[in-house]
């Protein structure tokens, strides 16, 4: 995939593929509370693929608790801002 500007100052695009591979590895667990970070965010691809792996590992059982905790462990920080401003409705 090939965006505008990709490889200026460094910024290059991880293949979904490849973020999935490495949050595999890394195995957040969320019964542990295991926080990520990805401090150069971009489309959220890491991101993604964390917040997949944390769903897969909820049952049946999980509480609303365990639910929010998914969106508690995830963090990322991007320092491009975005092409266009956010629209409101």
């Amino acid at each position: 995939m090939t965006y505008a500007g990709a490889g200026n100052a460094g910024e290059f695009y991880t293949p979904r593929a490849i973020t999935q591979f490495m949050v595999n590895r890394v195995n957040p667990r969320l019964s542990k509370r295991e926080s990520l970070l990805d401090p150069a965010c971009g489309t959220g691809g890491f991101l993604t693929a964390a917040i997949d792996h944390f769903r897969r590992q909820l049952d049946d059982k999980a509480s609303a608790k365990d639910r929010r905790a998914i969106e508690e462990q995830i963090h990322g920080i991007e320092k491009k801002a975005t092409a266009s401003p956010p629209v409101y409705h």
